[in-house]
């Protein structure tokens, strides 16, 4: 009896290993293909591996890096390109779209609707 209960977990072990394997494999692809989404960026963005932690945006655009957000990457996605900082934070969480530095004065938050809005000069 004991012998058939030592065969059985070993059976047991043997396809729990597999399809940790199989699952395995099947990750490892997704991951390293990520780059397929770099034909995805919006306008003023391009395709980053290893962006940083710390994106500049209009509301952190003077302050300098700290040396953590520098060296740290964060997952690959979508950064804006160069003299292009996010907007800040939007209503869905994220940091808005990518504007020109020189343009961040132009937009402010508004408090009521909980989005970026862009002031109106004429």
């Amino acid at each position: 009896m004991l012998r058939f209960d030592l065969i059985l977990l070993l059976f047991v072990a043997i396809i729990y290993i597999q399809q940790i394997e199989s699952y395995t494999v099947l990750e490892k692809p997704h991951c390293k293909n990520s780059f397929r989404f770099q034909d995805r960026c919006p306008r003023h963005e391009h395709w980053s591996q290893c962006p940083t932690k710390c994106p500049k945006t209009c509301l952190n655009r003077h302050i300098p890096e700290a040396g953590f957000c520098v060296r740290m990457c964060d997952h690959p996605h979508c950064v804006c390109d160069r003299h292009y900082v996010r907007v800040g934070y939007d209503a869905n969480g994220g940091l808005g779209p990518c504007v020109l530095r020189s343009n961040c004065h132009r937009y402010i938050r508004c408090r009521w609707e909980f989005k970026w809005l862009e002031r109106q000069y004429d």
